[in-house]
């Protein structure tokens, strides 16, 4: 009797993807884990915009804010809290499990590299989305209505958010792009945080490269802004700049991960 040795098939590009994505959810949403992000979000996002919206002018502080001033509040500090929130939330998102083994366990698994990268993408992306975009954007509508006392569009605030969910993708995956490069926390934050502040390195670039500045996600900033207040969009371009970027981010994290021993 002669027993011959089978091959095993090669694992698929998405292979075990719904088990990972299962895993990634389950860290997400459980009552603990968003009743804690909803509070910190709260406090880091509409805490701080309430205070000059609505306590100021009840203590007498300073007039009725103007809607134009209201949206500047809201989206400037709105943007800000959404671009650290996202690195901090991720940045130990790979990194951690490398350092403790958890990846190696994970993909002994027939589980693609591929599938790890992307589960957490999707996992990320919705409950930041979630409890991030969705909830204070409805919180912040609340405070800007109400403090200003003008009616906002619904719609195109709606269209707002999406242009701000686009930019806080930008830095989900350019921070799992870092994670699947580097096996320490430091240079992940070090140079994450630095694209949070882009346009100082932007206007840098911008005097070798003209119009450099316009295609940074920044712009979406801008444009969720004039959306607000009933204007048209001013461009295109940091749109399309800008999922050029995440897809760009998520096929080198991607590439990079394929290339990690463990």
């Amino acid at each position: 009797m002669t027993t011959e040795l089978q091959p095993l098939p090669e694992r698929q590009t998405l292979s075990g993807f719904r088990n990972m994505l299962r895993i990634e959810n389950s860290r997400w949403w459980n009552r603990r884990n968003i009743l804690t992000q909803s509070i910190v979000w709260l406090a880091s996002v509409n805490f701080i915009v309430a205070m000059p919206i609505l306590v100021a002018p009840i203590l007498g502080e300073s007039g009725t804010i103007l809607l134009e001033e209201g949206v500047d509040i809201f989206t400037n500090i709105f943007s800000i809290v959404l671009a650290i929130g996202s690195v901090i939330l991720l940045q130990g998102s790979i990194v951690g499990e490398k350092q403790s083994g958890t990846a190696a366990w994970i993909l002994s698994n027939p589980i693609s590299r591929t599938s790890y990268i992307l589960s957490k993408l999707v996992a990320n992306t919705v409950g930041i989305l979630s409890v991030g975009i969705i909830l204070q954007g409805a919180v912040g509508y609340l405070i800007i209505s109400f403090g200003t006392g003008a009616t906002v569009p619904l719609i195109p605030y709606v269209i707002a958010m999406g242009l701000l969910t686009l930019y806080t993708l930008f830095y989900i995956s350019v921070t799992l792009m870092l994670g699947s490069f580097f096996s320490a926390r430091g240079p992940i934050l070090g140079i994450a945080m630095a694209l949070v502040f882009q346009d100082f390195l932007g206007q840098i670039i911008d005097s070798i490269v003209k119009g450099f500045t316009s295609i940074l996600p920044n712009r979406l900033v801008e444009a969720a802004q004039a959306l607000i207040l009933g204007n048209p969009l001013p461009s295109i371009v940091p749109v399309a700049s800008t999922l050029i970027f995440v897809v760009l981010f998520i096929g080198l994290a991607i590439w990079r991960f394929n290339k990690t021993e463990f």
